[in-house]
């Protein structure tokens, strides 16, 4: 176990800063499997000190890089994961990871094509798979990810991954890009083409993402590859802010623990909506008042209800759903019930400040 005092978290912050990254507290446990931009999502502010538990992030020759330092398990594993951005990404659901010859092998929704992208990129492929004393080292949709045992803060060993990880990163993106685009492919991003002309927001046809102002708020709607799997993010920046410090989130298990294991939970007067939802914010009679509205409740349940993941906050908004949004009837919903929640949290757009506060 490292001690705070340890040379060790210097080490690390000199290593950072010699890379040219930055050091970021992290806001969630880091999962080797999440897409890259759940990684970035789970970085929050600044680190204040020195720390092997602050995340490194930064870009590497033209692409983004994060080093993690972790303890795993009951026993406090110290291991050291470089991960490196796919991007474009793939979007061919790939897990694969080196095995004792050196090559890579798993599995992906669409095997062939993941085949063709590998044999592609053979020398990258093959630097990858000959990093030395190196754990797992997986490729993902957007990650490249390479852990390391213990700690290393070598600012020369973890240079030589981070290229080694970038360089394969790089070449499997630019192969990807090479492959013809699948039936399924053209018709979901004619789809989104479409909406984004109707909407005059902006389509990214090479990483399936829509941005742009709508419904007088912000919005990126991206679709991401998890393994096996393609999920939908939707972030929204709120046209104001509220100024509540509002959280609106799915429960995670019955809302009568809540109180037992210290979370606040603001009561709506609807029974259903409070055993579906955790409302945190202050001042609590403001929130509520907020959160009396049935009108706004139904908008909430209709945007959270299928997701994954869901986030109410002061100014933004973000949901995951497991399915793609393929269809202009589905796009169309989200927009409608987008604009329903603008529409009751901020009637006037061009304020800075909700009608709540």
């Amino acid at each position: 176990m490292l001690m705070p005092n340890d040379p060790l978290h210097q080490v690390w912050a000199d290593t950072a800063a010699t890379l040219g990254f930055g050091l970021f507290l992290p806001l969630a446990a880091f999962d080797a499997r999440a897409t890259f931009k759940t990684l970035k999502r789970g970085i929050g502010t600044k680190a204040g000190r020195p720390s092997v538990w602050a995340w490194m992030y930064g870009r590497r020759s033209a692409g983004e890089t994060l080093v993690i330092g972790q303890s795993r398990g009951d026993e406090g594993q110290l291991v050291t994961s470089v991960v490196a951005r796919i991007d474009p990404p793939l979007f061919l659901g790939v897990e694969a990871y080196r095995q004792p010859n050196g090559l890579f092998e798993g599995g992906s929704w669409a095997p062939e094509r993941t085949a063709q992208v590998f044999a592609r990129a053979p020398t990258a492929l093959a630097a990858l798979g000959g990093i030395a004393n190196a754990g797992a080292i997986g490729i993902l949709d957007s990650t490249v990810v390479v852990n390391l045992p213990g700690i290393v803060a070598d600012t020369s060993t973890i240079g030589y991954v981070v290229e080694t990880a970038r360089n394969a990163a790089s070449a499997l993106s630019e192969a990807r890009r090479g492959l013809p685009k699948s039936e399924g492919e053209r018709a979901q991003e004619a789809t989104w083409s479409a909406f984004a002309e109707t909407e005059h927001l902006t389509f990214d046809a090479n990483r399936l993402e829509i941005s742009g102002t709508m419904a007088g708020a912000k919005i990126r709607i991206a679709l991401e590859g998890e393994p096996f799997a393609a999920v939908t993010t939707v972030n929204v920046e709120l046209p104001g802010n509220l100024g509540l410090g509002l959280s609106v989130t799915k429960q995670r298990g019955p809302s009568i623990l809540n109180s037992l294991v210290g979370i606040a939970d603001l009561p709506s007067g609807d029974p259903w909506f409070d055993e579906a939802y955790v409302v945190r914010g202050n001042p609590a009679p403001a929130v509520q008042q907020m959160i009396f509205n049935p009108l706004l409740r139904r908008t909430i349940d209709d945007l959270a209800r299928a997701a994954r993941s869901f986030e109410l906050g002061d100014a933004h908004l973000f949901a995951q759903y497991t399915t793609p949004l393929a269809t202009e009837l589905e796009l169309r919903g989200l927009r409608e019930r987008i604009a329903g929640l603008v529409a009751i949290l901020f009637p006037n757009t061009t304020g800075t400040r909700g009608p709540y506060r």
